[in-house]
């Protein structure tokens, strides 16, 4: 019984890209976005909204805000959540590292409470923050196509989004 159970969870978790691929209702999808580091955190949203839009959602299914620093990402993220409209929501941002504490801390907050939302709201938070030593540096994991952390974190809400769903009809037809 145990291994047909995570048989199943793993045909899941293949097919959960393609779950809302034609879906009549559409998930919303809300992106928190910080613009302290405006010029990638356009790259960061470019590269999301294209995941979303190439996954079949249209700007008409996304919400976005903005805000000030990283600081801000956890407290909007749940503000967000609370308000149970969305299926899922992305976290885009860069920190900066520097010679002092205060990257490690900032991380470790925005980090931990990102994922506090997540299980608190029971909605997939999907992190799309990156760390860069210099400004050069950051800018160039921004242009990256391969890498943009924007899309990445796209890809791993609408992932997440198709397995919670297919979770639920799973349990569902469990209950019968």
């Amino acid at each position: 019984m145990v291994r047909n159970i995570s048989l199943t969870f793993l045909v899941l978790l293949l097919h959960a890209n393609n779950a809302i691929i034609g879906e009549t209702i559409k998930p919303k999808i809300a992106i928190v976005v910080s613009v302290y580091h405006e010029s990638i955190a356009e790259k960061l949203l470019e590269g999301a909204t294209g995941c979303l839009y190439k996954n079949g959602l249209g700007p008409e299914d996304i919400s976005i805000a903005y805000i000030p620093g990283a600081f801000e990402i956890p407290f909007t993220a749940k503000l967000l959540a609370a308000t149970k409209r969305f299926d899922a929501i992305i976290c885009l941002g860069a920190i900066q590292t520097s010679n002092n504490l205060h990257w490690s801390y900032l991380t470790d907050h925005v980090c931990k409470n990102i994922a506090d939302v997540s299980l608190t709201f029971d909605i997939p938070v999907a992190y799309g923050i990156f760390l860069f030593s210099s400004k050069e540096e950051g800018q160039e994991l921004a242009n990256s196509v391969e890498k943009n952390r924007g899309w990445e974190a796209a890809q791993a809400a609408v992932t997440m989004i198709g397995l919670v769903k297919q979770i639920k009809r799973f349990a569902a037809t469990e209950a019968e």
